[in-house]
């Protein structure tokens, strides 16, 4: 039987859903408790905001970013507790999955495309670093963009 996989070189995955698990309602969970709106209110709200889709496409910063938060939530939480929150929804990375990505590295080009900001990049670095215990997410792919 011919492989699925014979004349593939290279192999692009997304980070959110595919390498790494995610629950937005987590995050909706923890911006309802910090502002005492529903979880479907907070949706709805960064649904129909700007800010929240500019932020994911890198056109404005975190700083921003939560600054916004802010405003809309109407909130007066930390840097941390705004960060916090919207980490939530990064769930896990199985070991098994980061193992896989690995082995695939040694027969192909991979890449990672993903629309992630800033301070989801941070807690996936973290995460990556404490299953691993030292490795980065560059060490499971060739190039990330």
């Amino acid at each position: 039987m011919k492989s699925v996989l014979n004349g593939i070189s290279t192999i692009i995955f997304d980070l959110g859903g595919v390498v790494l698990d995610l629950d937005p309602d987590l995050t909706a969970a923890e911006f309802a408790r910090l502002s005492k709106i529903s979880p479907p209110g907070v949706f709805e709200i960064f649904y129909n905001s700007e800010w929240a889709p500019a932020f994911e496409k890198g056109e404005i910063n975190a700083d921003e970013f939560r600054s916004q938060v802010r405003k809309a939530l109407k909130i007066d939480s930390s840097d941390h507790e705004i960060d916090e929150a919207w980490n939530a929804m990064l769930v896990d990375i199985p070991f098994e999955r980061l193992s896989l990505l690995s082995g695939l590295r040694q027969r192909f080009d991979t890449m990672v495309l993903s629309n992630t900001n800033e301070i989801h990049i941070k807690e996936f670095a973290r995460k990556v670093s404490a299953i691993t215990r030292s490795e980065t997410i560059h060490d499971h792919f060739n190039k990330i963009y």
